[in-house]
């Protein structure tokens, strides 16, 4: 692993090492429960979650931007997703594991490059290319 991506391995394991040991005895109400009847519960948000976790994947390992105004066919696959917690999970997990495991076999130089082709607007800071 390159030094630099380090910290980003070791935050990304951590956290996600937390974050399954905080859902992992939830009971199907607190799945399901809302603080107030217009707020998202656990379900939904493990469902988004799972969404954007494989958005972010994609972006890493092939440069692919995230969907910002999603188009009717971008609709049809995020509807095509069930509100399965388990099967979100699961599937979160995967791409989360994925995730991480691409970063390590990176360097900053690479992850920089990933970010500039899916966000070309952002600026660059030419001190940490060249490290």
């Amino acid at each position: 692993m390159h030094q630099a991506v380090e910290p980003l391995v070791e935050m990304y394991e951590w956290v996600w090492t937390r974050f399954k040991q905080d859902l992992k005895d939830l009971t199907p109400e607190e799945i399901d429960w809302r603080p107030l009847p217009q707020a998202n519960n656990i379900n939904l948000i493990i469902r988004h979650l799972r969404l954007e976790a494989e958005w972010q994947l994609a972006g890493l390992e092939r440069g692919e931007a995230i969907p910002g105004d999603v188009t009717p066919e971008e609709q049809q696959v995020i509807d095509s997703v069930p509100f399965d917690f388990e099967d979100n999970l699961q599937a979160l997990d995967a791409s989360c594991t994925r995730f991480i495991s691409v970063l390590r076999e990176m360097n900053l130089r690479a992850v920089e490059a990933k970010d500039r082709s899916r966000f070309p607007e952002l600026p660059v800071d030419h001190a940490s290319i060249s490290s």
